[in-house]
């Protein structure tokens, strides 16, 4: 027996909001990086969440133990989750074989979608708001501006050029 619940939650209906900051969520192999911002964007917290690579089921639980952790900072703060758009689609057509073995297992095995979907729906059921921000440059902005000056690792410092996208502000060279 498979019981599907469709839930309309309305705009207005969400508790959290970008004006207070952003908590924002940088996803690699093994752990996700997550870096919360105030309401000028400005680092307030920083956070590794390792999860199990490759692990099947146990990997689907951590991201539910991440998701709803996430979810439970988001609902204290009030604060938005900003997420990256990453769509691995045209990618994972493009790999060959013989090439770039090591690149191709790493595309294939990378649980990103799993992720995602678990966060939308723990977001959505708890009335959060997910944003989803466009992944490019986010490393090398904060390599070249956020690492050096905040001595941050450069997974921290991805985190934080996203969650400060879903407030609204550009970091341009």
């Amino acid at each position: 027996l498979h019981c599907t619940f469709e839930i309309q939650i309305d705009e207005n209906d969400f508790v959290t909001c970008s004006d207070y900051g952003t908590i924002g969520l940088d996803f690699n192999k093994g752990f996700i990086a997550l870096s919360e911002t105030n309401q000028y964007g400005h680092l307030m917290r920083t956070q590794i969440l390792p999860y199990r690579f490759k692990s099947g089921n146990k990997t689907k639980t951590d991201f539910q133990r991440i998701a709803n952790h996430v979810v439970r900072l988001s609902r204290q703060t009030g604060k938005d989750v900003c997420i990256e758009n990453l769509n691995f689609e045209t990618a994972k057509s493009k790999t060959e074989t013989k090439q770039g073995k090591k690149y191709n297992g790493m595309i294939h095995s990378l649980a990103y979608r799993q992720f995602s979907d678990m966060i939308e729906s723990v977001t959505y059921r708890n009335k959060v708001n997910l944003i989803k921000v466009n992944p490019a440059w986010t490393s090398w902005l904060a390599k070249q501006f956020y690492c050096p000056t905040m001595k941050l690792n450069i997974h921290i410092g991805a985190s934080y050029v996203i969650a400060r996208r879903g407030q609204g502000y550009k970091d341009t060279v």
